[in-house]
């Protein structure tokens, strides 16, 4: 059950390419499954804690096939989200909670012990489905491998069902009623522990092989990371929970939290070596297993194994909230942010180009009608222009009088006297 849904990574990168989405749409697929079998936790754990865990399991068994039948023809990223996310996010919330609940409810001196024999299958299917589904992607597509995986995981599921016991009540404290109990600072302090640490838990489950192929691992080592995540977590589960009993659930499961933590940063160091990977999965496989062991083992022994179900669905709504924001958060841009914006300027500068260059050609290919008479006149030889003659400065002409009578008289006058020049006018009249 948890094999096929930890397995996602292997499918990421043939999803992905399908659909032809990017790194966030196709992981949101995966933390819609998330959000939806740790939210659903709550519903699952009521109806287990009334009618016991068989029915519930039932339910758990015909979602898990009708789902992953769906996937393996959907035709569209959104489908997926429906099929995929509705389909294995009920079976692993009808799966879990009662499961672990029954266990916890069964034993009381080992309880942690029992626990993490329990959990630990979650890290066995990891280990075994994620190399498994790769090898299936590679021989028949991601369709087939789906198809696969639906008869296998019915078949599981339905065997399991058959050895569901409902657990004896014994008698301890009750856990109340739900409001109740989400009031108490205990459960406030590990819901946002929780919480916390589940905003990262779920990103390597995703981004793991992707990271690492990019890197030049070959496909095959890569998917392997995934599976030694669930390897390591077996040791997790069984070596904290033996533990547990010892020297108490609440301080291993603090222990847990940090050892997750100081994975972290040896994924960051590691730029791609395999070798600091695979500690990175061992690491944070170790810290994985003991918080999935030693979470119920802690919520019975602060609000008893009485109504336990519902109590613990209540509490692993931390996790699929930090299951829906985490990967996809972690897969709109993995880069740092100094990458980020100097790509963005440098893209900006590549696409103003781009777009230079296309109206160019574009141009040249399709001239416009004024583009082409200039560059025909450019082309053609006209006539020499002679230079424009600088023009002088006009200047104002003295109006002239017309020649009256008495003009005329004086210029008969004067050349009756024989005078060479006219005489003088008289200017005071």
């Amino acid at each position: 059950m948890f094999g096929v849904a930890y397995s996602f990574g292997a499918f990421f990168d043939s999803m992905a390419e399908e659909f032809n989405t990017g790194r966030g749409l196709t992981a949101l697929m995966f933390s819609v499954t998330t959000a939806l079998y740790f939210g659903g936790g709550v519903i699952s754990g009521r109806f287990a804690d009334r009618y016991g865990p068989r029915p519930v399991m039932i339910v758990g068994t015909i979602s898990l096939g009708l789902g992953l039948l769906a996937t393996s023809a959907v035709g569209s990223i959104w489908l997926g989200y429906v099929t995929y996310g509705l389909g294995v996010g009920t079976a692993v919330a009808c799966g879990y909670v009662p499961m672990v609940a029954m266990v916890g409810g069964w034993f009381e001196k080992r309880r942690t012990t029992a626990l993490g024999i329990a959990v630990a299958g979650i890290g066995a299917g990891t280990l075994v489905c994620a190399p498994l589904a790769a090898r299936l992607i590679e021989a028949h597509g991601w369709r087939r491998a789906y198809v696969i995986f639906a008869v296998a995981g019915v078949v599981a599921m339905a065997l399991a069902t058959l050895g569901t016991v409902r657990a004896p009540s014994r008698g301890t404290r009750r856990a109340g009623r739900p409001r109740t109990v989400t009031r108490q600072r205990p459960f406030v302090v590990l819901y946002l522990g929780s919480l916390a640490l589940s905003l990262a838990l779920f990103v390597p489950f995703v981004f793991i092989k992707s990271y690492a192929t990019e890197r030049g691992v070959e496909a095959g080592r890569a998917a392997l990371l995934v599976g030694l995540i669930g390897a390591a977590s077996i040791i997790g589960r069984l070596g904290l929970g033996a533990l547990g009993a010892r020297l108490g659930p609440t301080r291993l499961l603090q222990g847990s939290f940090a050892t997750m933590a100081v994975s972290y940063l040896l994924w960051m160091a590691s730029d791609g070596r395999y070798g600091l990977l695979v500690a990175y999965t061992v690491v944070m496989g170790v810290g994985y297993g003991g918080f999935i062991a030693l979470s119920p083992a802690v919520v019975a022994q602060l609000f008893g194994t009485d109504g336990m179900a519902t109590i613990l669905g209540a509490t692993y709504t931390a996790a699929g909230i930090g299951g829906l924001i985490g990967p996809p958060v972690a897969g709109s841009d993995h880069r740092p942010i100094g990458l980020r914006s100097r790509d963005r300027l440098r893209d900006g500068d590549d696409r103003r180009r781009d777009r230079h260059a296309y109206r160019a050609s574009t141009r040249a290919l399709n001239p416009t009608r004024s583009e082409s008479v200039r560059s025909e006149s450019a082309r053609r030889p006209g006539p020499r222009r002679r230079p424009r003659p600088t023009a002088l400065p006009r200047c104002r002409a003295r109006p002239t009088r017309t020649p009256g009578r008495s003009d005329r008289i004086r210029r008969s006058t004067w050349s009756d006297s024989g005078d060479i020049e006219p005489p003088a006018r008289n200017m005071s009249r």
